[in-house]
């Protein structure tokens, strides 16, 4: 599922399957790509890949300022100043003519005639390099210019191995604010909604949104829809860094009980790996727990 900022939490080579998909998705056109239950349509879309990484050079929107230079010079053609700077060239073509004739036949001088190739060799570009963030800023708008026609969506592929922590965040606030859609492949914790990879298998809020009928069906507790949202976000964070080993649950790891069960029941139902710390937790949950890893719910 795209959201607006979507994150896949990890190293490129944990997603390359997921990255082959959405190539194939946009810009292939030989798969299917669905937000929800809607069918997106990728023609409608312009896929702009920018990889920090060296294991996947995929990048096809940077080093783009010849796209730009052809862009201006194509909308510069529609001004009228420049008609009728044509037409005065035509016009000095004539006098240039006149005073050949002038002068006879003994030396031939000509005007050649207006090209574009004139004009671009005599019109210079500088393009601001103040800072990184800058820079990508640049090329994000550089990219919608040239595809203004389309939804723009923007696949980063570890940005962590470009920018600094004080750049990430920028970058953070940037995707957050941005009208245009992301899939950042990151290690860096940024918002948006996560997605990881658990035993090859991809979690993410929506996955876990599955499981809310269930759980308070379970609960010894009345449901609480914000404590649940909470859980979730607990739940990614746990399980990526678990790093695919036995999770242990523990109440000093999240800051209150409730939460804390609805935690453990979204492992339990998921199916990781998990070993429950008792500590701090009370007689009647401590039973509700048991009930629960021994089928007798």
């Amino acid at each position: 599922m795209i959201d607006k900022v979507t994150i896949l939490k990890g190293k490129p080579e944990e997603w390359k399957d997921c990255i082959h998909y959405i190539r194939e998705a946009f810009l292939n056109k030989k798969v299917d790509l669905r937000e929800g239950n809607e069918r997106l349509n990728s023609n409608d879309f312009q896929l702009n890949i920018m990889s920090y990484s060296d294991s996947f050079p995929l990048t096809n929107i940077f080093n783009n300022e010849k796209q730009l230079l052809e862009s201006f010079y194509s909308y510069m053609e529609l001004s009228p100043i420049y008609k009728q700077f044509v037409e005065s060239w035509e016009d000095l073509q004539e006098e240039v003519q006149f005073l050949n004739d002038t002068f006879g036949n003994e030396i031939k001088i000509q005007l050649n005639d207006f090209s574009k190739k004139m004009m671009k060799k005599n019109i210079s570009t500088e393009f601001n390099h103040s800072d990184r963030i800058t820079e990508f800023k640049q090329t994000i708008k550089l990219a919608k210019h040239l595809n203004n026609d389309k939804k723009n969506l923007f696949l980063l592929i570890s940005p962590e191995n470009h920018f600094d922590l004080r750049e990430l965040e920028k970058l953070d606030q940037f995707l957050q604010a941005a009208p245009e859609q992301f899939i950042v492949i990151t290690t860096h914790p940024f918002r948006g909604m996560s997605n990881i990879v658990f035993k090859e298998k991809v979690i993410n809020h929506v996955v876990l949104e599955n499981y809310r009928s269930t759980i308070q069906e379970w609960l010894p507790f009345i449901f609480d829809p914000d404590e649940f949202d909470v859980a979730k976000k607990w739940y990614i964070d746990v399980v990526d860094k678990s790093d695919e080993n036995l999770l242990i649950l523990s109440l000093s790891s999240v800051d209150k009980l409730t939460v804390f069960i609805y935690l453990f029941l979204l492992v339990h139902l998921t199916h990781i790996p998990y070993k429950v710390d008792y500590t701090g937790i009370p007689d009647e949950f401590i039973k509700f727990i048991d009930t629960i890893t021994t089928g007798r719910v």
